[in-house]
């Protein structure tokens, strides 16, 4: 067997077989765009000056066979608290109070809130697995991985939690308005855009509109009244919403997952009353984009404030750009998507009257990724 530690990366994709630590390792490296030196031997005598520079070395290799991914803030803290629970050491305590202190400087505490879970598993994990800084993991290279993992006690744990490479771009594909006069605006988009009205939810009083290749183009959402006589008026109207959001949530039919239908959070309410551009709405090419897009999201510190599958149609994460403007990034689920690719081939626009009756309700969603 050739003397791999004086290897490059590239080599060892070509030199160690499929499925072994080494060529696995290698391939994850390289789509991460990673500089590591774990792959190069290194003679140092002094042991102290050995141990700081072989953790270091060994640090993207621990990502990858514990699934602790790369780049991401509670990722990088999995890795410490996993470390905290294999040696104790110092270093790996002030590395987690440093992460601690960034994220809350950054305005970015609810991404260590939504992470604590982790973290505790991570810590968990480092107490039952063998001790990986004293794996002389050199000498396994050609071994394959999942016997690696397996004698290490980290079967369980996957070389990745999500792809950071979707196919395609999300584009821009609806735009949701909060409007005073929802049935004047209705007008103006069949009038003057040649819209057409896909179907209304008077209950959430709001109405879709399609430019013809797609199953909404725009939505528009009535808002309150401001003045009091008119919210008198549109009171009952209120009433008759928060009674459709009640009945769905503890009364109503359940997503095919068997989940119920959710509140939306204080935040998209927020939006939902703000006169103007209240979302909006881009399309992932399916759910493992849309899971990629999730995690990109993750790891830049931008938090997801409501992730909901509307009636079995539509799965979207929901957040807030740096501007305050709010996203939805969505997939179609595989009936819709079918439909509308032989719409589009066939060139016939989106016929209303073919439409089936819509199903408005919003349910927990649980991505795939996240299970």
């Amino acid at each position: 067997m050739p003397d791999l530690r004086m290897k490059t990366v590239r080599r060892f994709v070509d030199e160690l077989p499929a499925g072994s630590l080494g060529h696995e390792y290698a391939k994850y490296v390289i789509a991460r765009s990673l500089d590591n030196a774990f792959l190069e031997w290194m003679e140092i005598d002094e042991p102290g000056k050995f141990l700081v520079f072989r953790m270091a070395h060994l640090h993207d290799l621990l990502h990858f066979v514990l699934g602790y991914e790369a780049w991401d803030p509670i990722g990088e803290m999995e890795i410490e608290a996993f470390l905290v629970a294999q040696s104790g050491a110092l270093n790996h305590w002030l590395f987690l109070l440093g992460f601690v202190m960034n994220l809350t400087n950054t305005g970015r505490s609810r991404v260590l809130a939504s992470g604590l879970s982790r973290l505790r598993a991570a810590f968990a994990l480092g107490k039952r697995a063998e001790n990986l800084l004293l794996v002389r993991w050199e000498d396994l290279l050609a071994s394959p991985l999942a016997e690696v993992k397996a004698s290490l006690g980290i079967a369980d744990r996957p070389e990745s939690r999500a792809s950071f490479s979707p196919r395609e771009t999300p584009k821009l594909a609806h735009v949701v308005l909060n409007v005073k006069d929802r049935l004047a605006t209705e007008r103006f988009y069949q009038n003057v855009f040649g819209y057409r009205i896909v179907g209304r939810d008077e209950a959430l009083g709001v109405t879709f509109l399609t430019a013809g290749d797609d199953h909404h183009t725009v939505a528009l959402h009535e808002l309150p009244p401001a003045n009091l006589i008119s919210a008198i008026v549109f009171a009952p109207k209120l009433l008759a919403r928060a009674k459709r959001l009640f009945g769905d949530r503890y009364f109503g039919v359940r997503s095919r997952e068997g989940r119920r239908a959710v509140f939306p959070p204080l935040s998209i309410i927020r939006a939902a009353l703000r006169p103007g551009l209240q979302h909006l709405g881009f399309r992932a090419t399916d759910e493992s984009d849309l899971c990629a897009y999730k995690r990109m999201l993750e790891v830049n510190g931008v938090h997801i404030v409501w992730a909901v599958n509307h009636g079995d149609v539509i799965k979207g994460i929901y957040f807030f750009d740096v501007g305050g403007n709010l996203c939805e990034i969505f997939c179609d689920s595989s009936e819709v998507s079918a439909r509308l690719r032989e719409m589009r081939a066939s060139g016939v626009p989106f016929d209303p009257a073919r439409a089936k009756p819509s199903d408005f309700r919003s349910y927990d969603l649980v991505l795939e990724a996240d299970r």
